[in-house]
């Protein structure tokens, strides 16, 4: 698990298997899709070159992990629509 940073790596010691975590993934091929059999488990929701921004169930993450094609993993947060003082931001 070493392309999976530690903040998404405590993450998902705490979610369960079927629990959605937002995360950016970044490839070494921007063509990359995800392997057909985690068509369930992620989402992806938009894509600049080498990175793409995603919703993944844990089961998806560990095997992204394994998949030679990914280099990082980086667990992400959801901003809440409107605006969001630098205490609510500090807070997330």
């Amino acid at each position: 698990m070493e392309n999976i940073d530690e903040f998404l790596q405590h993450a998902l010691e705490l979610k369960a298997d079927d629990e959605w975590l937002s995360a950016l993934i970044e490839v070494s091929d921007p063509a990359w899709n995800p392997p057909r059999e985690l068509s369930e488990g992620i989402r992806i929701t938009s894509r600049l070159g080498n990175v793409i921004s995603a919703s993944l169930t844990k089961r998806a993450i560990l095997a992204l992990a394994a998949d030679p094609l990914v280099r990082m993993i980086e667990g992400s947060f959801d901003v809440p629509q409107g605006r969001v003082s630098e205490e609510e931001a500090a807070e997330a």
